[in-house]
C-alpha cells in the first residue's frame, strides 16, 4: 500500500472512531453482497475498493498484519482443499 493511501486511511479512521468504522464495514460488506446478487459487476468493483479501505482500518484497530493474514488464508486452502478431497 502506498505511504499516500495509508497516510489517508489513518486520517479517516481517526476521524471516525472504532465504532463507526465497525458500522461502517457492516454496510460496505452488504453493499458488495447486493451488487453480487444483482449481477452488478460494474458496481461490484467499486463496493471492493470500499471493502478493502473498511478491511484495512479493521486490521489497523485490531493489529493484524498482512503477514497473520496470509498464514490464516493459507490454512483455510488447505483445509478447503482437503475437503474437497474427501468429497465435501
Amino acid at each position: 500500500m502506498s505511504d499516500k493511501l495509508e497516510a489517508g486511511l489513518q486520517v479517516i479512521r481517526h476521524h471516525y472512531g472504532k465504532q463507526e468504522t465497525l458500522e461502517k464495514c457492516k454496510e460496505e460488506l452488504l453493499e458488495l453482497a447486493q451488487a453480487i446478487i444483482k449481477n452488478d459487476f460494474e458496481n461490484v468493483h467499486e463496493e471492493v475498493a470500499d471493502v478493502y479501505n473498511v478491511l484495512s482500518h479493521i486490521k489497523a484497530y485490531y493489529n493484524i498484519t498482512d503477514e497473520e493474514i496470509k498464514e490464516r488464508q493459507a490454512y483455510k486452502v488447505k483445509r478447503q482443499l482437503k475437503r474437497m478431497k474427501q468429497g465435501r
